[in-house]
């Protein structure tokens, strides 16, 4: 098994469990914006660990959530960001 293999599978991880909270979270987060919203959330690798997309939310709002979380990942960096950037 190679080094690289090795680090990868060492990296933490995101459990259900946890991603099912940050969900709870953000979910009421958005409510009490008055926000219908679509939320991802990834594991390290960029695989999608669980999502909702809230009653009212656009269509497209589900895939655009999962490109910006595997962004966020492959980038090292939240997305957020990239604004001050410009």
């Amino acid at each position: 098994m190679s080094e690289s293999t090795l680090r990868q599978r060492a990296q933490p991880t995101v459990t259900l469990d946890a991603a099912l909270v940050i969900l709870a979270g953000a979910r009421t987060e958005a409510q009490s914006r008055g926000r219908a919203l679509a939320m991802v959330v990834v594991d390290p690798g960029g695989n999608v660990v669980a999502s909702q997309r809230m009653d009212g939310a656009q269509l497209v709002a589900m895939e655009l959530a999962t490109d910006k979380a595997y962004t966020a990942v492959a980038c090292g960096e939240p997305t957020e960001l990239w604004g001050e950037c410009t």
